[in-house]
């Protein structure tokens, strides 16, 4: 995941270099794999005038430009860029000037070219007026960059730049993020650890939240019938949009970490995603019948066209996004091709939603598809950002595009979840790291990363954020103290004592060596298997504890994968499979064996370490074809 260094700082103020930021991160937890500087630093490109236009005499592609650039007579300058006229400001390479330029072959490679002063068709040109990808600014090539009126002829273009708060250079970290912190996917996600690192208040944009209902919930109608799959859909509506080409600052944005800018309202859509790490979709409301929005399944194999004009074949659990007559999205993956926002677009209506993160996992792997926005949704999204994410979005859809807010917003939230409160113990939080962390500082960093916190007589009791669904327990508040006070500070111990009595292996590991080395003895092979397993396998072979009822298997959080949703209740699915490959391979006298752990939900009489969980060892020994090979004295024996 790439994080702009310029980006970053409009929402936490700090003093590091990107290199340093990059270490402190990856220090407290966000590992920052590489550092990529972006852009260049422009010497020698000014702020110029075009005083005059007229034709090159020996091109028809090329102009003549008398450019001022307010070091005394103007400069005469050759252009072929169709939008150059008189009176336009602009920034011009001066003689001199080395750039970084795109190469024609690969404009995904760049190359250096110093500008000189050089006959053009037998006209001398002295300088270069630049397009913005010459520039380094954005890829656009389609004509030269004009400056506003305000620009001040003479003025360094970075000075120019720096003044409208547009760095000519920036530096893009790129994370790479543990499934455990999907509240890191956006700028304002790291900014918080910034915040704690930093002890520096975050800035988050202000969003006028609208209440529920208004013209919104009058115009449009939101019908969730798969609740479990979409637990909330926020929509709101802008009327009257010019759809327009972005604003130089958000194609920067956008572009600094690897996106392409289409529109101002595709691209506002982008870049609130990668603001706060909630994806957005913006349909064209024109296209979607009874303006109504129904949330459901499939049912069915669909055929269905996405944005990037392929035709995909749905499977039937699909979650879709549909109007009152067909589908208008693959919910939480990517929108339809017959409902985009185009050129011709002039009411737009805004999907801010949280979709169930395993059905979009599932979804995505069954298309082979991975977008932004199912990256986010399958880690899991803020419960609670829905709202603003929707709000800051169409705040800038209207303020770029001069179109208008209608007053109110549709809420859909059937079962709203409820807060979670975990309590930290100063005491436990000094024991498990074995040095004194001061309360006042473990709630300073627990208050920077959103933790409401009220103090107790013996503990802290604080509020998870929404944002926060792998925080759930005490040792997961003493993991964020010391990941962000730093685990450099945890003291080396000068000595370690060590007991006087020679230590005793337990009974039961006395027994599994002694087992062990039987087994082995006896010609058996030791064999390992996967502790994890389809969820389905693993029901099938949840065998209830003796005298017991059989109770659900225990599943993972956050599976990478189908294949490893479920912790195994017994080792026979492994070891079934390891005889299946060997019996498939020639193999037929199998003699094998297996230590391992199972896993099973507690019952009343467990006193489980981890609560509701219980795992014990097991052993298994298995044996298939002839016992024994046959031989002179021998007759074959089936195991």
């Amino acid at each position: 995941m790439d994080i702009s260094f310029r980006w970053l700082n409009q929402y936490v103020e700090q003093d590091w270099a990107p290199d340093d930021l990059a270490e402190r991160l990856t220090m407290a937890g966000l590992e920052v794999e590489t550092v990529e500087p972006v852009g260049q630093s422009l010497a020698g490109v000014v702020v110029g005038e075009v005083k005059t236009v007229r034709e090159h005499p020996n091109a028809d592609r090329l102009v003549l430009c008398d450019v001022d650039l307010g070091d005394g007579a103007p400069s005469q300058i050759a252009c072929g860029a169709p939008n150059v006229a008189e009176g336009q400001k602009v920034p011009v390479a001066t003689v001199g000037t080395t750039l970084s330029l795109p190469d024609p072959d690969n404009p995904e490679e760049r190359q250096e070219l110093t500008v000189e002063a050089r006959t053009l068709r037998g006209e001398a040109s002295e300088g270069m007026i630049c397009a913005e990808d010459e520039l380094g600014l954005s890829g656009d090539h389609s004509g030269i960059m004009v400056l506003d009126d305000e620009a001040t002829v003479g003025t360094p273009f970075p000075d120019y730049l720096n003044e409208r708060d547009l760095p000519a250079t920036d530096a893009v970290l790129n994370i790479e993020l543990t499934p455990n912190r999907p509240d890191a996917a956006s700028h304002l996600g790291v900014a918080r650890d910034v915040s704690a690192l930093a002890d520096s208040a975050l800035q988050r944009p202000e969003a006028e939240t609208p209440s529920p209902g208004g013209e919104v919930a009058e115009e449009i109608t939101v019908n969730i019938e798969d609740e479990a799959g979409c637990p909330r859909y926020v929509a709101l509506l802008v009327r009257d949009v010019d759809v327009t080409e972005p604003p130089l600052w958000l194609r920067r944005r956008l572009t600094a970490i690897g996106l392409q800018p289409r529109n101002h309202v595709v691209d506002v859509t982008n870049f609130v995603l990668h603001e706060c790490g909630q994806p957005l979709h913006a349909f064209d409301l024109d296209t979607i019948a009874d303006d109504t929005i129904i949330v459901r399944r499939a049912g069915e194999e669909t055929t269905f066209t996405t944005l990037d004009d392929e035709e995909r074949e749905l499977p039937d659990d699909t979650l879709l996004i549909c109007d009152a007559e067909k589908p208008v999205a693959v919910a939480g993956v990517m929108g339809g091709a017959n409902s985009e926002v185009s050129a011709d677009t002039t009411d737009v209506l805004i999907e801010s939603a949280y979709f169930d993160p395993s059905t979009i996992r599932r979804t995505a792997k069954a298309l082979d598809v991975q977008t932004d926005s199912s990256y986010r949704f399958e880690r899991g999204v803020d419960r609670d950002g829905q709202v603003w994410a929707a709000v800051r979005a169409a705040e800038l859809i209207a303020e770029l595009g001069d179109g208008t807010i209608v007053p109110g917003m549709v809420d859909e939230h059937p079962a709203p979840p409820s807060a979670e409160t975990v309590a930290l113990r100063p005491d436990r939080l000094n024991q498990v790291l074995g040095m004194e962390v001061p309360t006042e500082e473990a709630q300073r960093l627990l208050d920077a990363i959103g933790f409401d916190i009220e103090e107790g007589e013996d503990a802290l009791h604080c509020t998870v954020p929404t944002w926060r669904p792998d925080v759930s327990i005490e040792e997961d508040l003493i993991e964020e103290v010391a990941r962000l006070h730093g685990y450099d500070q945890i003291p080396e111990l000068e000595r370690v004592p060590v007991p006087s009595r020679t230590p005793q292996q337990p009974p039961d590991e006395i027994l599994e060596r002694q087992a062990r080395g039987l087994l082995k003895g006896l010609g058996y092979r030791e064999i390992y298997t996967n502790s994890m397993l389809r969820t389905e396998r693993a029901e099938r072979f949840n065998a209830p504890p003796a005298g017991g009822d059989r109770a659900p298997v225990v599943e993972t959080k956050n599976p990478i994968s189908e294949e490893m949703a479920a912790l195994r209740p017994r080792l026979l699915p492994g070891t079934l499979e390891v005889m299946q490959h060997n019996r498939n391979h020639g193999q037929e006298a199998l003699r094998v064996f297996e230590f391992g752990r199972v896993f099973r939900r507690a019952t009343e009489e467990d006193d489980p370490i981890v609560p509701g969980y219980c795992e014990h060892p097991a052993l298994l020994i298995a044996l298939s074809g002839p016992h024994a090979p046959t031989g002179w004295d021998t007759e074959p024996r089936t195991a």
